[in-house]
């Protein structure tokens, strides 16, 4: 016992050894500060002319001319409802014309592009299920199809799909052309729902197998659950690529004109009230604002964190 506390006695009064200095990595720190310059760098750009054709809408044209990349002036809001009172379009037909303003034109955009970007993302996701899910030969065609497509320009095929439309009196009908040809699993979508679905493991399908669940109760309560994000990102991402879409009024519904469409008609307007490039600025602007309600309502959303234990009870 004697001898135990004075070993203790001998540890507790010698001295602690310094501690080791940590090296700092000045090169990694270096590095960092570059990524991060970059970054930051590229982001200013990429805002900048955001910025400037923002404040470009609420410049007159004489304030445009002097002081083209300063702050306006004053203020003129009344810039968006000249655009407002100008952005219209009149459809001529054989029997009769109508007329459309920026509200339905809107509303064409709105409903065109969210029925289309579902049915289009829906029919990839289906699809691509099936290929994973049961996995037959059929399903290696299926990805080389994919592929092959992908490397088709789009000059290829467009005049083809205009005669086709044409024949099939597809022209002009709002459900043909939104439904009925977005019903196409062709796309890099195809392949980013396949990875996806492939990380979920087959366990789950086959123990609600067992208790008894079809093929339809699996895939509406275990695998669309589980891969919700992946869904509501296409979706955003196909709902944007339609809405930025004027050929489809230009060639397809000339009868139900979107927005994007009235851009392009607005663009070329030689009216004095809407000549000046405030003007076409804010007619940009107006058609930025939902897609831009969209993206702050779903930023979260979208390629979120796929929990796969998240929705499964025993």
């Amino acid at each position: 016992m004697q001898t135990n506390e004075i070993k203790e006695e001998k540890l507790a009064t010698e001295p602690t050894p310094p501690k080791a200095k940590k090296s700092v990595d000045v090169v990694g720190i270096i590095i960092k500060i570059c990524i991060y310059g970059f970054c930051i760098g590229h982001m200013v750009l990429l805002l900048v002319p955001y910025i400037w054709a923002f404040l470009t809408t609420f410049k007159s044209s004489v304030d445009f001319r002097y002081n083209m990349f300063g702050f306006p002036e004053s203020w003129e809001f009344e810039n968006y409802l000249v655009v407002l009172q100008n952005f219209t379009i009149t459809y001529r037909a054989t029997s009769y014309q109508q007329t459309f303003t920026f509200a339905d034109m809107l509303w064409n955009s709105l409903s065109y592009a969210a029925v289309a970007a579902f049915t289009s993302t829906m029919a990839q996701y289906l699809v691509a299920y099936a290929a994973v899910k049961f996995k037959f030969k059929f399903s290696k065609f299926l990805d080389g199809l994919v592929l092959f497509t992908m490397t088709i320009p789009i000059y290829g095929t467009a005049s083809a799909e205009l005669q086709l439309s044409k024949d099939l009196n597809i022209i002009g009908n709002f459900w043909m052309v939104s439904v009925v040809t977005q019903m196409s699993f062709l796309g890099m979508s195809y392949f980013i729902i396949q990875a996806c679905l492939r990380g979920i493991p087959a366990a789950f399908s086959e123990s609600a197998e067992i208790d008894g669940a079809g093929n339809f109760r699996v895939l509406f309560t275990i695998y669309i659950p589980l891969t919700f994000n992946i869904i509501l990102t296409l979706f955003i991402l196909g709902f944007i690529g339609e809405w930025n879409s004027y050929g489809v009024s230009l060639i397809l519904l000339p009868n139900r004109p979107v927005a994007a469409y009235g851009l392009w008609k607005f663009k070329g307007m030689n009216n004095a009230d809407v000549a000046h490039v405030t003007k076409k600025m804010t007619a940009c602007f107006l058609l930025i604002i939902p897609v831009l309600v969209m993206f702050l309502l779903f930023h979260e959303k979208m390629m979120g964190s796929i929990s796969l234990a998240e929705g499964i009870k025993e």
